[in-house]
């Protein structure tokens, strides 16, 4: 659990992360203090050189992730986001990806129903040079993959999408795969199931 604490013997600090090149929220960030001298935190100011970037849904905050991180996303090349929390609203997730306007590799391990819609209407006009998905996240859509399959076939869609990576364990995948017209076009990874979330570099 990530804690940020501000108070009045701390409040004149100028703490800097110059090396900083990766942050991870694997768990809901508990705000203690207020949210304008975190926001102030969380900035190229004071974190100059983060590129990756990974954040799981919290349970619940005192203010949304597109919010709290707003002010670094700009810089944010290779953004990680993973839907831990049952019932959660996927699209304050998503919120981030329109700000992050150097985004380059993006890691999606999000099961919703709403994926596709989130995906190309919420997020259209992204242009990616990845995309790594779960063949989980597809779930009942019959739609959904022939447009990922578009995508990676450079045809005209909502977003840009150089390779799309999809994550599926190899028993699942030998099974599935012959029957996905079009399944070449993907780049397939039967070493997990799920797409890299603290690790995740777009490779």
């Amino acid at each position: 659990m990530a804690i940020f604490s501000f108070d009045r013997s701390n409040l004149f600090l100028e703490p800097s992360f110059t090396k900083l090149r990766r942050l991870v929220f694997s768990s809901r960030p508990v705000i203690r203090g207020k949210i304008e001298a975190i926001q102030g935190l969380l900035s190229p100011t004071h974190m100059p050189n983060l590129t990756h970037l990974a954040i799981a849904s919290p349970e619940s905050a005192s203010c949304g992730p597109a919010e709290l991180f707003g002010h670094l996303l700009p810089q944010i090349t290779t953004l990680a986001l993973s839907d831990i929390t049952e019932d959660y609203s996927d699209s304050a997730l998503f919120r981030l990806i329109g700000q992050c306007s150097n985004l380059k590799h993006l890691s999606l391990s999000i099961e919703s129903d709403d994926l596709e819609s989130l995906l190309f209407t919420d997020a259209a006009g992204m242009q990616l040079e990845s995309l790594h998905m779960s063949s989980f996240a597809i779930g009942d859509s019959t739609t959904l993959l022939p447009r990922l399959f578009a995508l990676a076939k450079g045809e005209p869609e909502t977003i840009r999408v150089k390779r799309v990576v999809f994550y599926e364990e190899e028993e699942s995948l030998s099974a599935r795969r012959p029957y996905m017209v079009d399944s070449e076009v993907l780049e397939w990874r039967s070493d997990r199931d799920v797409p890299p979330f603290e690790h995740f570099d777009g490779r």
